[in-house]
């Protein structure tokens, strides 16, 4: 196994995709990183908003910095450029939608750092704006669907905590290259293929907090559910497709939305499910 070394150089790799109202707060957290031994790498994956410029703007703010550009590709594509540009023996892949513990890159590479690991994971992930309805409620269907009742969702991002890591978070350079990078399917999973490709979990590094925004508002939770539903576990194959049709047509999104909503002591949450399943619907409709 290779091996990392204590001072080894972290390439941090942030794939960005209209992310002009969080990717500020996302530079902004890591400039204040305990670990010195850092820089960071931003590609961005198309964006047709203000997310250059948002970036460009913290010059004065933030070092160490560079950006690069492609045509929109998808997030598993943007990684995989960002990995080729990158002078860090380790490579940590991040969210533009994320803020960090000042310890986290410190916390989260340093089983790679020393020797015991090719890569590690964290599920000290938490809830960034638990205040907002959509937000919220963008949690609750994350804990519905591991089948998860708990308070937990007001907080945490976890809903079922794990021995291992299912991604991996941080991971050496030489390992990640070893297997090609990620898979270039161009949907939420890319971030799975990785684990898939190199047949192991990654390590847990508990110590490592950050926070997530979920989407903030109806445009939002409506344009990721378009993304989601276009991946291939909606409409990977034609079976998929005529399988999920009718999962997500409006009696039903009523019905489950009340449910869940009762089931959490929150039945607001099924004016955000109808929102969320029509918007699925409609992506798995474009795709036939």
């Amino acid at each position: 196994m290779s091996r990392g070394k204590k001072n080894s150089l972290i390439t941090v790799i942030i794939p960005t995709y209209n992310e002009e109202n969080s990717v500020a707060w996302c530079l902004l957290s890591l400039s204040v990183q305990s670990n010195p031994h850092y820089e960071i790498v931003v590609i961005d994956d198309g964006s047709s908003d203000k997310t250059i410029q948002s970036i460009e703007n913290l010059n004065d703010k933030v070092k160490n910095f560079r950006i690069f550009k492609q045509e929109h590709k998808g997030p598993g594509e943007a990684r995989n450029l960002g990995a080729k540009h990158a002078k860090g023996e380790i490579l940590v892949f991040i969210d533009a939608d994320m803020t960090f513990d000042p310890n986290f890159l410190h916390e989260l590479t340093k089983p790679i750092r020393e020797g015991k690991t090719i890569g590690t994971d964290s599920q000290s992930e938490f809830l960034a704006n638990p205040e907002n309805f959509w937000a919220l409620c963008w949690n609750i269907g994350r804990f519905s669907s591991a089948g998860v009742v708990s308070d937990n969702y007001k907080t945490s991002m976890v809903p079922n905590p794990s021995n291992s890591g299912g991604i991996f978070r941080a991971i050496l350079k030489s390992e990640f290259r070893r297997v090609g990078g990620f898979e270039r399917g161009g949907d939420y999973t890319d971030d799975e293929s990785l684990r898939r490709k190199l047949g192991t979990n990654a390590t847990l590094a508990n110590n490592a907090k950050f926070y997530h925004y979920n989407p903030s508002s109806l445009s939002e939770v409506w344009h990721r559910a378009i993304w989601i539903g276009s991946g291939r576990n909606f409409t990977g194959s034609s079976r998929s497709k005529i399988i999920n049709i009718p999962r997500f047509l409006l009696p039903l999104s009523v019905i489950k939305g009340l449910v869940i909503g009762l089931r959490y002591n929150y039945p607001r949450f099924v004016f955000f499910k109808i929102v969320y399943d029509a918007a699925i619907w409609i992506a798995i409709l474009r795709s036939l």
